[in-house]
């Protein structure tokens, strides 16, 4: 096999040297052809990715965060090469998700070691697609006001200042949610798209019900405000079952979902903003190929009905037309 390995030297807990010397001796151990490409800041990937492909690259790795794996994803949709991941980054969701460890050492070894394929859903908007979030409100705006040098001098403590600034405003939207052509309204601090569970980096989740293969995106929809309530919320996350409360709804989407605010508030997806006031999500079955630990390949979703697998680009393009 012949990997592009992409290295991110800006991620959160990316230390370049130390990750070259992971990959010389796990994938020289294996036998594993390979070629490291280190991004540059605000780079495009995707004519890396084309030219990988048309060089027969088998397979793309992204050494990074999420912001990382979500380029690379949105790359890697219109070819046939699958995503391994070696997480580098501060809430590394997506793996955490798959169960690939955190360790550079372990995520290098699910590599060499005949690791499973399996097919994620993606949620694009517009003509980007997206891996693990998509949200509007107060937990969007939080991640904005917060300056990615902060983070890599604090790490977690980084937020604190944002989360401070974000309890004592306590403000709330009257949001249009439309699911599958259904509206709703709610009145919430923040409406949470989640593709996967993972919520960040506590191992709280947004629900165990949520998968990334299920054909099913949930619309998680929060209504705290005081700091009591995000306590309440925190202890809900961290149960191992849902609950619809006063705190916290749910919603399910197998098909699209409009949400629209009448004010200027952030969209953020898979860790950047992309837009303000609305935004619109389109359910992509089974168009992302990731290399995962064998443990962690699951069976189908029993509620869905098999269908022959298309090729990705294929399946972008089915959903953009419908946008």
């Amino acid at each position: 096999q012949l990997f592009l390995t992409v290295l991110n030297p800006a991620a959160t807990r990316s230390h370049p040297e130390r990750a070259r010397e992971a990959f010389r001796q796990s994938f020289g151990q294996a036998h594993l052809d390979y070629t490291i490409y280190e991004t540059q800041p605000h780079e495009a990937l995707d004519p890396v990715v084309q030219r990988a492909h048309q060089d027969g690259f088998s397979a793309v790795v992204a050494a990074g965060g999420d912001g990382t794996v979500s380029a690379l994803a949105r790359a890697l949709v219109h070819t046939s090469m699958p995503l391994g991941i070696v997480p580098l980054g501060h809430g590394n969701l997506v793996a955490r998700e798959l169960g690939i460890p955190l360790d550079t050492a372990g995520a290098c070894q699910v590599l060499c070691q005949a690791p499973a394929l399996i097919d994620l859903d993606v949620m694009q908007v517009e003509k980007q697609v997206f891996l693990s979030h998509i949200s509007m409100g107060s937990y969007a705006r939080l991640i904005a006001n917060t300056p990615q040098p902060r983070k890599r001098r604090f790490g977690r403590l980084a937020y604190l200042w944002s989360i401070g600034y974000e309890l004592w405003r306590q403000e709330t939207w009257p949001f249009v949610i439309t699911v599958d052509a259904q509206p709703h309204h709610n009145r919430a601090s923040l409406v949470m798209v989640a593709n996967v569970a993972m919520a960040g980096p506590l191992n709280l989740r947004w629900g165990p019900h949520i998968s990334p293969h299920d054909h099913v995106l949930d619309v998680c929809i929060v209504k705290a405000k005081s700091p009591l309530d995000y306590v309440r919320l925190m202890r809900q996350l961290s149960a191992r079952s849902p609950v619809q409360s006063s705190i916290i709804t749910y919603l399910q989407a197998r098909h699209d979902i409009v949400i629209e605010a009448p004010s200027a508030v952030p969209v953020r997806a898979d860790g950047e903003v992309i837009g303000h006031t609305a935004v619109r999500i389109q359910m992509c079955p089974q168009t992302m190929t990731v290399l995962v630990p064998a443990k962690a390949a699951s069976p189908k979703d029993p509620g869905s009905t098999s269908q022959e697998r298309r090729h990705p680009d294929q399946i972008v393009r089915g959903c953009a037309s419908r946008c």
